[in-house]
């Protein structure tokens, strides 16, 4: 009886993690691919490479594409080393970075809840360089200091979308950045919504 208790587990948790077929998002001017490993979005999408890991493109309208993945400890140590080194990593997210243009954050917004037949969800979230508040200059200085607005729609298990305005440490250059997770829990997504 438990081996037929255990074989069921393992076919329900077996299903749960892995979709039946490929997800796709039409978004930004391309078709992007949930589950695909490194190697295959860089031959799938003609990523270019900066080492020690970072994987981009630059869109017809000014944007930039680049990859989260699944990394290990050590996965970029060496600076110089050749791009084939992840490319057995999994891809969990594609950032979209749009320079900031006046009404295009709404734009954006609408064409995802359009699209999907979902309400983005408002959160904010504080994030704080250590445990004591900083002083009023530095805190100004720094944007990471304080509230952090972004917004999220859960599309299914496997796919959530952030939207948000992009922290930078130079004054003027601001961007708006769109994320397509996959398969990622709640804490990790939070923590690249509120990050740089």
């Amino acid at each position: 009886m438990l081996r037929y208790l255990l074989s069921a587990f393992l076919l329900v948790v077996t299903c749960k993690s892995a979709p039946d077929k490929p997800i796709t998002v039409n978004f930004n001017g391309g078709t992007w691919v949930f589950p695909l490993t490194v190697g295959d979005a860089v031959k799938r999408y003609s990523l270019a490479y900066k080492p020690p890991g970072y994987y981009y493109t630059e869109m017809d309208n000014g944007s930039t594409v680049d990859l989260g993945y699944s990394y290990q400890s050590g996965d970029f140590f060496n600076e110089h080393q050749a791009k084939e080194v992840l490319y057995n990593r999994e891809v969990n997210t594609y950032r979209h970075t749009f320079p900031f243009r006046s009404g295009l954050i709404d734009s954006l917004h609408r064409v995802l809840e359009v699209q999907f037949k979902r309400k983005m969800v408002m959160c904010v979230d504080t994030q704080r360089f250590g445990l004591n508040r900083m002083s009023e200059g530095l805190s100004r200085s720094l944007p990471n200091e304080g509230a952090v607005p972004y917004e999220l729609m859960r599309v299914d298990s496997l796919l959530t979308i952030g939207i948000r305005h992009k922290p930078s440490l130079t004054k003027g250059k601001q961007a708006i950045e769109v994320c397509l997770f996959y398969n990622q829990l709640q804490n990790k997504i939070k923590a690249r919504m509120i990050g740089f």
